[in-house]
């Protein structure tokens, strides 16, 4: 067995692998990598919308995001436009639904959401709740845009109050997919996806740091073909794969539009 030191950005430390790790994941992704990425990359994330970036990162863990998450973004889309405010900030959705909160989520997860979805089956909150939550947090901190986020990884303070809200996920999930969609592109979403891709082909699963060091040795190895590649873009890039994300679901299609309509007359 032969070791590989990987610097990862986002721990700010080396991270150990086995050499042989990076090498057959190298060849599993290799297809999967569209030709498109020599030039660019595809759009990912919310960069002018930090308060969608917590919506999607809250309701994506533990959702069929075609089914569940895509138009419960839209019906969250009618009713910022409805209400002729600006709520793409903590500041801003904190005012602007100002009447509805306060509830531990219960009015806007039946007007605005149409979702009651908990943050985990035993002892979770409405994600709503911990929607609410983390704008606040978020305020508290100063941070209004995703600008203002990407840099503060690190931030201790930071991550644990955004911790405490009940429903974090294993390894921290939830935070790290915000911090993916407001623009870091160092971190993965170490979801049931990512984790099935990797022990089919490494035959277990390693740990999420681990994870992150090979995923981050694949992209420097693949970068000398594709350069804008990045450790984000390969992690979206498997979970397409794996959720069978290529092609939107026809039942989200055919039914944002009714709920979105239903919802927005009850605002």
């Amino acid at each position: 067995m032969s070791h590989r030191e990987v610097y990862v950005s986002a721990l700010e430390r080396d991270v150990s692998i086995d050499s042989s790790d990076a090498a057959i994941l190298l060849t599993a992704t290799w297809e999967l990598v569209p030709a498109s990425l020599c030039d660019t990359l595809d759009e990912y994330g919310y960069p002018d919308d930090l308060a969608k970036c917590i919506v999607d990162a809250i309701w994506s863990i533990g959702s069929k995001y075609w089914i569940h998450v895509v138009p419960l973004l839209r019906r969250f889309d009618t009713a910022r436009d409805l209400l002729h405010e600006d709520a793409r900030t903590p500041s801003g959705f904190l005012d602007s639904f100002r009447t509805l909160l306060g509830d531990d989520g219960e009015q806007m997860a039946d007007r605005v959401f149409a979702n009651r979805q908990r943050t985990s089956s035993r002892s979770g909150i409405l994600k709503s709740s911990a929607v609410e939550q983390w704008l606040e947090v978020l305020r508290r901190h100063g941070i209004e845009h995703t600008v203002d986020l990407v840099n503060k990884y690190s931030d201790s303070a930071l991550q644990r109050e955004l911790a405490a809200v009940k429903g974090d996920g294993e390894d921290g999930i939830r935070r790290d997919y915000l911090f993916m969609l407001a623009g870091r592109k160092d971190l993965l979403k170490w979801d049931r996806q990512l984790k099935k891709f990797i022990k089919q082909h490494l035959g277990r699963t390693p740990t999420r740091d681990e994870a992150l060091g090979i995923l981050s040795a694949v992209v420097e190895d693949l970068r000398a073909v594709y350069p804008w590649l990045d450790v984000r873009a390969l992690d979206h890039i498997i979970w397409k794969e794996e959720s069978g994300a290529g092609e939107k679901n026809e039942f989200a299609v055919r039914s944002e539009g009714r709920i979105a309509a239903r919802h927005s007359r009850q605002l």
